[in-house]
Order: C-alpha cells, then sequence, then structure tokens
C-alpha cells in the first residue's frame, strides 16, 4: 500500500470538532479519526447505492433503539 501525504486546512469549529472526536474515540491522532471516519463514510455510501437511507443503533444493555437519517444519504438520493 502507498501511502501519500495530505494536507486539510479546518475552519475552528470543525477543528473542535475533530479534537472531540479524537479524544472521545481515543484515536492515537487526528489522521487515525479522520481514516476511519471515511471508511464509515465509504460503507453508508454504498449502503445508499444499494438503496438504504437509515440507520438503525442499538444498545443491548437498554434493549433500545433509535433510528438515524444519515444527512448525506438523503443528499446522495437527489
Amino acid at each position: 500500500m502507498r501511502n501519500k501525504r495530505v494536507i486539510f486546512t479546518f475552519d475552528q469549529r470543525c477543528l473542535e470538532a475533530l479534537e472531540q472526536i479524537t479524544k472521545q474515540g481515543r484515536y492515537d491522532s487526528y489522521s487515525d479519526a479522520i481514516r476511519e471516519a471515511l471508511i464509515i463514510s465509504r460503507a453508508l455510501q454504498k449502503e445508499q447505492e444499494a438503496g438504504f437511507t437509515e440507520i438503525v443503533v442499538r444498545d443491548p444493555k437498554k434493549g433500545k433503539e433509535r433510528v438515524l437519517v444519515a444527512p448525506t444519504l438523503r443528499i446522495l438520493e437527489e
């Protein structure tokens, strides 16, 4: 696998969100957090291409379930 250096520029709000995601997810670096976010995003895009637009999340401890509608999936439908 070939590595390529990429430089991102973030506004203050996005940088704070990245810092929070990195900390809460216990990632070693911003790049690890971004890499996983890209993998998840691609997986969701593939599901959207198959016609799916909702994400179901479950709390097994409480037996609760929620349905999320990802904004990017709705944008891809248009």
